[in-house]
């Protein structure tokens, strides 16, 4: 692609996967796969409570287009709001 008379590479592979998808031994790859997949798995599970703690007012796609940096803000506010609720005689969640 091209930008500006500019080259640029849209995707950049770091050399890790590179070279282990390039050179790696079949268990290297297949070990690669598998934490790539339970990483998937986790933030996934992550956005779903994310979502049903939100109750309604973000969607699962919006919540899958935050950044990390806005995931990990939003479940720190909702941690500090559970803290607050637990001492409430009346609690709101």
């Amino acid at each position: 692609m091209r930008a500006g008379g500019i080259y640029i590479n849209p995707i950049e592979p770091s050399d890790f996967f590179y070279v282990t998808f390039k050179y790696g031994t079949l268990q290297e790859k297949q070990k690669m796969i598998r934490s790539l997949q339970e990483e998937a798995t986790n933030l996934i599970d992550g956005i779903i409570s994310l979502v049903y703690y939100m109750r309604g007012s973000i969607s699962y796609e919006e919540m899958l287009r935050r950044t990390p940096g806005e995931r990990d803000r939003i479940s720190a506010f909702l941690d500090k709001r559970f803290e607050i609720e637990k001492n409430n005689p009346h609690p709101v969640y």
